[in-house]
């Protein structure tokens, strides 16, 4: 096929319009010398062209306008749409496929960005499955999602895709700097387990449910995080550095070695106070007998981090049935604390296992309430609250 040359299309162009333009001319001059309606279809058909003539030209002047401007970004060595997806293809590599891409791509060796499962509920509650998406998340791989509900074959759970516009937001927010942009976040999430035997332990009714949405608001806002958290069912956000541990003196030697590189320490976790003197070997076999447990104090993390030499800054949470205000201030003191957020468990309106929360936020010279709202809403309320008070205290 032979090449059309820009000069080309110009001439035939102008040659096209000139034939249409005389036409119309010689078709309504020759009906304006007979009467009546061949008058009128006359004048209907030169104005007809006179349109067409119009619409030509404006396309035609766009024609030339594109040339010009397509020229001057050749001079001006602007980068064109195909040096921008060569761009996204050196530097991003992504997948949005579906589960079946998580259960492989554990064991490749993609330079993957980000992945968004979507799947059957029970499917995702697999240990393969889980597997595989903490195996993305050591490879820094951005796993975003599954949401909760009703899914096509008619389960409801964990599984559904992100909608597109969660999506396109997870987008926006990798890629623009955040509030936290540099900083070194450090967060402990989800309760902690005290053994008394090989089968039992002492614990507490946290899901980790607050403690991974502050996680996942601070990441969104570009923190380096360092996630600490006790046994939970929750995936930990994408972009998390993850450290499990069960017990709370296990909690207390992970945050203590990771804290003198952190510049925020937020203490979320449900820690238990209290630990078995003597934990038994063998599973303590039932009688009829009466029992006694002797319990001995665990280290307090919070406090511990708190009188350290050069600490970050630190934010501590009070869970209370009683006199809310009353302990936090009485804690916030205490420790000395930067600031301590506040909720009534007990009841089934918020905090423990369900999916709701409201805060009373107390530092030194003020204070603030958050609504009742969802954890995810609650939490990214809080970092902003927190950065607002961070910056203010390192400026």
């Amino acid at each position: 096929m032979s090449h059309i040359s820009g000069k080309q299309l110009l001439l035939a162009s102008a040659a096209a319009i000139t034939t249409l333009s005389l036409a119309a001319t010689w078709y309504h001059a020759g009906h304006m010398t007979e009467g009546g309606a061949y008058t009128l279809l006359g004048t209907f058909m030169a104005l007809s062209a006179t349109v067409t003539l119009l619409v030509l030209l404006l396309i035609f002047g766009c024609y030339l306008a594109f040339i010009a401007l397509f020229a001057i970004l050749q001079q001006m060595n602007v980068p064109t749409m195909d040096d921008f997806i060569d761009w996204l293809d050196k530097h991003i590599k992504y997948d949005w496929t579906d589960g079946h891409t998580v259960a492989s791509t554990g064991h490749n060796t993609w330079d993957i960005l980000f992945t968004k499962p979507a799947m059957n509920q029970q499917m995702f509650a697999s240990a393969a499955t889980r597997d595989n998406i903490n195996q993305l998340n050591a490879r820094n791989v951005l796993v975003w999602g599954p949401a909760d509900g009703e899914q096509a074959c008619g389960d409801v759970g964990p599984g559904r895709m992100l909608e597109p516009e969660q999506l396109v937001n997870h987008i926006a927010q990798h890629f623009m700097p955040g509030k936290l942009d540099g900083v070194e976040l450090l967060l402990t999430a989800g309760p902690t387990r005290e053994a008394i035997d090989p089968v039992r332990y002492i614990s507490n009714r946290s899901s980790g449910k607050m403690g991974y949405a502050l996680a996942a608001a601070a990441l969104e806002e570009g923190a380096n995080l360092t996630l600490v958290s006790g046994p939970v069912t929750l995936a930990a956000p994408p972009g998390a550095t993850l450290v499990t541990v069960e017990s709370a003196q296990q909690m207390y030697d992970a945050v203590m070695q990771q804290v003198p590189q952190s510049d925020i320490f937020i203490a979320c976790a449900a820690v238990t106070d209290y630990r078995v003197s003597q934990t038994e070997g063998h599973k303590i076999k039932k009688t009829t007998d009466s029992m006694s447990l002797q319990l001995i104090p665990n280290a307090d993390i919070l406090a511990a981090v708190s009188a350290l030499e050069g600490r970050p800054f630190c934010v501590g949470f009070a869970a209370e049935t009683q006199q809310l205000e009353e302990y936090a201030l009485s804690k916030l003191h205490q420790k000395n604390l930067d600031m301590i957020a506040a909720n009534q468990v007990g009841d089934n309106s918020s905090g423990f296992e369900i999916d709701f929360n409201q805060l009373e936020v107390f530092w030194p010279d003020g204070r603030r309430s958050i609504e009742r709202a969802s954890k995810t809403e609650v939490a990214k309320q809080l970092i902003d609250l927190i950065i607002e008070r961070y910056t203010a205290t390192r400026n």
